[in-house]
């Protein structure tokens, strides 16, 4: 595979004039380093930014791509939710991995990208509870899901994530974003700077706890992986992978 292809691969909507415009142009960097040439030899699994261009209509959209190629993590061809959706950067991040299915959920109204919205595989329930959604709202029952909410602990919502899963899935499975500053308990509250959990011991006793929970409801988690890059108040996040017999 040359650096032209791996470009076209990981951004679909590019055109092979637009793509090798970038390159040419030094907008397309390997680590650091800017690349120029459009026939150069790359491996398969190379990881591409491109400068000043954003890959995914939010930044979300990087973590989620990052643990998905790190983890090895089958997109193509399955159905998903993706619960507290927002503007839509792991919904984005899916699709452009091949999902044939998200359903983008979010309590809030209105934050979906418009091209997300127009998107024919995209199923759109905003302003809704996840805690009262029902197999019957879904277009598609899902295969597997992913999660970033904020101001709320994600736990409660997992199990019954797992209970909306296609019972004969090939492997009832999750990508969920762990938030250490919404999972400290209230009474710790006074270890945050501006909102900011500088502490990373206390972050791993906190997913450590968290994942032990889990484990007494069933779920279990597979690996835990820092997030590519920080929230974007600073807060070194986690990506983990969670599955369900």
């Amino acid at each position: 595979m040359n650096l032209l292809e791996a470009l076209l691969a990981a951004y679909p909507t590019l055109s092979e004039r637009e793509a090798k415009g970038l390159i040419l142009a030094g907008k397309v960097l390997i680590g650091d380093t800017p690349q120029t040439k459009p026939g150069i030899p790359v491996a398969e699994t190379v990881e591409l930014r491109l400068r000043g261009i954003k890959k995914f209509v939010s930044r979300s959209g990087e973590k989620l791509d990052s643990a998905i190629q790190g983890l090895q993590f089958p997109v193509t061809g399955r159905s998903f939710m993706d619960i507290g959706s927002s503007t839509g950067g792991f919904t984005d991040c899916l699709l452009r991995r091949g999902a044939r299915f998200v359903a983008a959920i979010d309590v809030g109204k209105g934050l979906l990208h418009q091209k997300l919205r127009s998107d024919a595989r995209v199923q759109v329930l905003e302003g809704y509870d996840f805690k009262k959604i029902q197999p019957a709202d879904l277009w598609q029952q899902p295969e597997a899901f992913v999660a970033d909410v904020s101001f709320t602990s994600i736990e409660p919502l997992l199990p019954l994530a797992f209970d909306l899963l296609k019972a004969k899935a090939r492997r009832r499975e999750a990508l969920v974003l762990f938030k250490p500053q919404f999972e400290l308990p209230r009474a710790e509250r006074e270890l945050l700077d501006s909102g900011i959990l500088r502490d990373q011991n206390r972050a791993g006793e906190l997913i450590s706890a968290f994942s032990q929970r889990l484990a007494n409801a069933g779920i279990l988690t597979e690996t835990v992986q820092p997030a590519a890059i920080t929230g974007r108040h600073g807060n070194q996040e986690y990506i983990l992978h969670l599955t369900r017999p």
